[in-house]
């Protein structure tokens, strides 16, 4: 027992001191199980989705505190005095993602498991416990297990635990990322096959740690870790507005082009009618990837480039004057504009002349 608690004081230190790397960072501690936990190195490669959160984050933004563990539930991680030493570092404007139910539902292990009503009455301890420390609790449903069955369709593990997560989130206004919907949804985007890569699936020889092989359904691979942080963050994106803004990559998206056509006469002093469409505009990205339609009797005015930049014709025909020259174009045909290059297009017959535009955009 001494060497135990020698042990649990000797970690609790060691995540003390991460925390205390940045003194004015928000900090999100972690607490659960294995799939969340940081591993040692004779379990390596398996990795917890915590370890990969902080790629999301600046340091001197944002510190990840992982004190998750493997096979805890919500009734072991309060009787081992986990959540007590979790709380104690708590403070004010921090975060809590609280994830358990892989261990809590396994009733085949009595030391693990916690009856549904238990379960809940833990969470909303954690809650009332966390905002009482005028900070803030996001609850997570547990991410799924790799289940597929012969036909190659997935079926879920875990009972009624991600509902009653769910039922929690909603009955004390938590803030909830529904990590298990999420990750049932990219398993299954992955398929049975593929998916094996997400998970700790080893040949005999691929790691010292696992001589003769492993097929583990649980535990992620580094890639598969990864794959599961990204999707705590996209939840963070559309679920916690306090952290939003500092998160360092921002999610992707899908437009259309109804969604985004904007009339715009003739670029460059062009005549006529054209309609263009600036996809992700308000993504911050780096690049504009613009589509132009341009309407028969329209231009793009013939100008001195500054920058690079590539057209690519999709449908129709177009006259291009390129340093003088003048040439015909058609699908197929990309055009590359160089700092002193000259340019000017327009339909060249009574079709729309359709093209996409690419070129990197720089700060002034």
């Amino acid at each position: 027992m001494r060497l135990k608690n020698y042990l649990l004081a000797s970690v609790l230190l060691a995540v003390s001191i991460n925390a205390a790397l940045a003194e004015d960072a928000v900090r999100i501690f972690l607490a659960g199980d294995s799939t969340i936990a940081e591993k040692l190195p004779e379990k390596r490669p398996e990795t917890g989705w915590g370890e990969s959160l902080q790629h999301w984050f600046r340091l001197d933004d944002v510190v990840v505190v992982n004190h998750a563990k493997n096979g805890r539930s919500t009734r072991t991680f309060i009787e081992e005095g986990r959540w007590d030493a979790l709380l104690e570092e708590v403070r004010h404007g921090d975060y809590v993602f609280i994830q358990f139910g892989h261990n809590d539902q396994s009733q085949s292990k009595p030391q693990r498991y916690t009856p549904p009503d238990a379960f809940q009455a833990n969470l909303r301890r954690f809650v009332a416990e966390v905002r009482a420390r005028k900070a803030s609790p996001v609850l997570l449903t547990p991410v799924v297990r790799r289940r597929f069955d012969e036909n190659g369709e997935y079926y879920d593990s875990h009972g009624v635990y991600p509902d009653l997560v769910r039922d929690v989130a909603e009955s004390v206004n938590s803030a909830l990322i529904d990590l298990h919907a999420r990750s049932q949804t990219f398993l299954e985007a992955y398929g049975a096959e593929r998916s094996k890569a997400l998970f700790l699936w080893l040949e005999p020889g691929d790691s010292p740690n696992y001589p003769e092989g492993l097929q583990d359904n649980t535990h992620f691979s580094p890639l598969g870790a990864r794959a599961m942080a990204s999707l705590v963050m996209q939840g963070i994106l559309e679920q916690v507005p306090g952290l939003a803004d500092k998160v360092q990559k921002k999610n992707g998206g899908v437009q259309h082009d109804s969604e985004i056509a904007t009339p715009d006469g003739g670029p460059h002093q062009g005549g006529g009618e054209t309609v263009g469409h600036w996809f992700f505009r308000e993504s911050g990205a780096p690049f504009v990837f613009r589509k132009r339609i341009m309407h028969p009797g329209s231009s793009i005015g013939y100008h001195l480039h500054e920058k690079d930049e590539i057209y690519y014709i999709l449908e129709g025909e177009g006259e291009l004057t390129f340093n003088g020259q003048v040439s015909i174009v058609g699908p197929g045909t990309a055009i590359f504009t160089r700092p002193g290059d000259s340019h000017g297009l327009k339909p060249a017959g009574d079709e729309d002349l359709v093209l996409i535009i690419v070129y990197e955009i720089r700060n002034a």
